[in-house]
């Protein structure tokens, strides 16, 4: 990722502004028609808010088909315990 980012960013990547991204991006492989996959989704979530104080703040990488999109982002929805801003 961090490959992608140094060769298509605009700004150059600074090392101390990686690693803080870096140590809070997770992620969690599901099929997206996976209600259980969904629930561990939203579980993962709560965890992350807990551990780094998020506030229910996000961003969203979704590698689903665009079909499947609306579907997803409102499973996400109903799944969402927290305010915040999310992208």
């Amino acid at each position: 990722m961090r490959r992608a980012v140094e060769e298509h960013g605009r700004d150059p990547v600074r090392d101390d502004v990686w690693d803080w991204l870096a140590e809070r991006t997770s992620w969690v492989p599901t099929e997206f028609s996976d209600d259980a996959g969904e629930d561990r989704l939203g579980s993962h979530l709560q965890q992350v808010d807990e551990q780094w104080q998020t506030q229910g703040n996000r961003v969203y990488y979704l590698a689903v088909p665009p079909a499947a999109m609306p579907t997803l982002v409102a499973e996400l929805g109903k799944r969402r315990t927290t305010t915040g801003w999310t992208r």
